[in-house]
């Protein structure tokens, strides 16, 4: 993207930003990186669906712990986490699910007063979020570097 159209995205979210009270510029941008706009119209909506598909790869990351299928991936992390570690992500997925839900259902809508309520809603929870998912992440990579049983690894291959 040249310098042009950063600077374009920029001046119209700002004009958004006093009109709707929503997030900093420099914030929403490190997190969604808007500047990659191909256009300013119907920028709000374009700003949450860039939300919805971060919210949804949150989702997907989440589910495969909760329900793993045959997958050795899937199967071998799950076993890394508790059943009370499993409440705890469960519930930031329901968190997730009901931010998703609410996304598609403003996707219906198009209503830009309801867009920045849902974009500010994201930004005042998005930290808590990616703490959480952090710690996820975290314990998923590291079960790769802990040492296997030889059964359980038998189990894998059938």
């Amino acid at each position: 993207m040249g310098g042009d159209n950063i600077s374009r995205v920029k001046k119209k979210y700002l004009l958004l930003k006093l009109r709707y009270d929503l997030p900093d510029y420099d914030v929403i941008n490190k997190e969604l990186e808007i500047t990659t706009l191909d256009s300013t119209k119907f920028m709000l909506r374009q700003i949450r669906k860039k939300i919805h598909r971060r919210i949804d790869d949150f989702c997907d990351t989440i589910e495969e712990l909760l329900q793993p299928d045959t997958s050795i991936t899937q199967m071998h992390e799950c076993r890394f986490f508790s059943d009370t570690s499993k409440n705890r992500i469960f519930e930031l997925y329901k968190k997730l699910m009901f931010m998703s839900r609410n996304a598609s259902e403003l996707d219906i809508l198009n209503d830009k007063k309801k867009d920045t309520e849902f974009i500010t809603d994201f930004f005042n929870e998005i930290e808590e979020i990616k703490t959480e998912l952090l710690k996820i992440v975290r314990t998923m990579k590291k079960s790769w570097k802990k040492e296997i049983d030889k059964d359980i690894k038998l189990e894998y291959f059938g």
